[in-house]
């Protein structure tokens, strides 16, 4: 499963506006979609139960005197009740070390915020393992060119890109909230098979600290 969300991402990445290098599918300037705006995937794996994974944007909060977006992704494994994280982040795209709060949600448990400590055990996992990275990794894109596609959510112009050394491919577009259409990376596969505005936290309780 973290290897189907890390590649969502990355494709994420690539939907940004600005000038895309050949060598550097992450170049230009990235914006944030607006607050509100959602877009909902289906991660299929051949032999494996089908996945949902949601994004949205729901929300700012100033922190240290800078303006900061809550960045939140749902992850519904099958029929099972949904795994939620909610991130504040400084911009999107982000890297790891620029989160500034994690709050997590399984099922019916309780909101938990990942400060502190668990926070910090947090960045350190993901700055041990590089190929975590999506900046990195997306940088190995290229652009292959123009295509339409069909997905559930309807039929988009789109960009496809290529990773050269993995194979792996995204096929992203400017009319749909983050852009990510298609992508797959040979084992796992995703479409947008919805997308929207309007989008609000699906944490509404006050979370408990996690130590």
């Amino acid at each position: 499963m973290r290897t189907a969300i890390r590649f969502v991402l990355v494709s994420l990445l690539l939907s940004a506006p600005g000038t895309l290098g050949a060598q550097d599918a992450c170049s230009g300037h990235m914006q944030a979609p607006p607050v509100g705006d959602w877009a909902e995937y289906q991660i299929s794996k051949e032999g494996e139960p089908e996945m949902k994974l949601r994004f949205a944007i729901v929300g700012t909060e100033e922190r240290d005197g800078h303006q900061m977006q809550w960045f939140e992704m749902a992850i519904t494994p099958d029929e099972d009740d949904p795994v939620i994280m909610k991130l504040l982040v400084p911009d999107y795209p982000f890297e790891a070390d620029g989160l500034e709060e994690i709050i997590m949600k399984a099922g019916d448990n309780p909101a938990m915020n990942m400060g502190g400590p668990m926070m910090s055990t947090i960045l350190k996992s993901i700055g041990d393992n590089p190929g975590l990275s999506v900046v990195e990794e997306c940088k190995k894109m290229q652009e292959i060119g123009e295509e339409s596609i069909t997905v559930a959510a309807g039929t988009l112009s789109t960009r496809h890109y290529r990773n050269t050394e993995s194979g792996a491919e995204a096929w992203v577009s400017g009319e749909v909230p983050f852009g990510m259409v298609r992508s797959t990376d040979g084992e796992y596969t995703s479409e947008l098979v919805a997308h929207g505005e309007g989008a609000q936290t699906a944490i509404t309780e006050t979370p408990q600290d996690l130590f």
